[in-house]
């Protein structure tokens, strides 16, 4: 009895060490073929854009023509869903943000996918800075009248690109944060939102600093403080808003996820190709021409940044806050 149970460990071990070998074997010649990254989103947007850049040159670190195909529609949600479902052999990738494979897990119960359980995390691609920017007519010159206006004007509006982005977060935030409720009014995409804020149909808008620093530094619009934990390198003079109300802190993001499964060897070379391509000077200087900033991370860093912002929007809705369109 001994002899056969000992018999079929080793041959449990050996079967083991075998697969073991073949994966191995397989991740040492990955790629062999073109790689598809699918951006969930409309091309020409700030996600496509990184994506691109990211991917021409990861292509080079491979040695791999890189597609990257646009699946937009429904959140980020009809992309993502696709991306979840295809074969875990690293030739199918998906370009997630802040949207996608954080806030949707919230805002849309019947999600066909969850960003943590059905895909595997290569690495960020990189960060965004917000911004609280108004109309450069509204009378208000600096974030201590910004304040001092909105406790006077509780339901004042603010516009932002939509729904459960984190631009409406930052005005969720700050509602709480001054014991009033401003009024969200949701854009399809930030451009028309900075739009109506030229136009001043509203006074305040959360948005990309790359929607506004054009706009702010011509004089059209007046950016009062930017979101992140410190001030922009490129406007020392902003304050973070972070200065005021510590709690506040949002910043947009970009990732690279595989479907759930892929060999983590293929994972580890998919990253360092992620971080050696954000190293170089074309595809930095390509993102921070966009107001973006390139984040290279470890998939461990990534999660910690899906499951901060996905517990985020459950304490706002918790709250009250609306994350679906009525």
């Amino acid at each position: 009895m001994r002899k056969a149970i000992w018999a079929a460990a080793c041959a449990l071990a050996t079967a083991t060490a075998f697969v073991h070998e073949i994966g191995l074997a397989q991740s040492q010649k990955y790629p062999t073929r073109p790689i598809t990254i699918i951006v969930p989103w409309t091309p020409g947007a700030s996600n496509d854009l990184s994506a691109r850049a990211l991917g021409a040159e990861m292509s080079k670190v491979l040695g791999q023509t890189i597609v990257v195909e646009n699946i937009p529609g429904a959140a980020g949600s009809r992309g993502s869903s696709i991306g979840a479902r295809a074969d875990p052999d690293g030739y199918t990738l998906t370009f997630g943000n802040t949207t996608s494979h954080a806030t949707n897990v919230v805002s849309l119960p019947n999600l066909s996918y969850h960003p943590i359980r059905d895909f595997e995390p290569i690495s960020l691609a990189h960060r965004s800075t917000m911004t609280v920017t108004v109309n450069k007519d509204s009378g208000i010159h600096n974030l201590d009248e910004l304040i001092a206006y909105l406790k006077a004007n509780p339901e004042t509006a603010f516009s932002t690109p939509g729904i459960g982005t984190p631009q409406h977060m930052i005005g969720e935030l700050l509602s709480k944060e001054l014991g009033i409720q401003l009024t969200h009014i949701p854009y399809k995409g930030g451009a028309p939102a900075v739009n109506d804020l030229m136009a001043g149909h509203v006074k305040l808008s959360t948005v990309g600093l790359s929607n506004v620093l054009a706009h702010h530094r011509n004089g059209d619009l007046r950016i009062l403080a930017v979101t992140s934990d410190t001030r922009h390198p490129d406007l020392p003079e902003i304050p973070a808003l972070a200065e005021r109300f510590p709690n506040i802190v949002v910043s947009g993001w970009g990732s690279l996820h595989a479907p759930k499964g892929t060999d983590p060897a293929i994972l580890e070379i998919l990253r360092d190709a992620v971080h050696k391509a954000l190293a170089t000077k074309e595809v930095s200087a390509t993102l921070i021409t966009a107001g973006l900033e390139p984040a290279p991370s470890s998939g461990e860093e990534l999660v910690e940044q899906i499951e901060s912002d996905i517990t985020a929007w459950q304490a706002l809705v918790a709250q009250g806050v609306e994350l679906q369109s009525k």
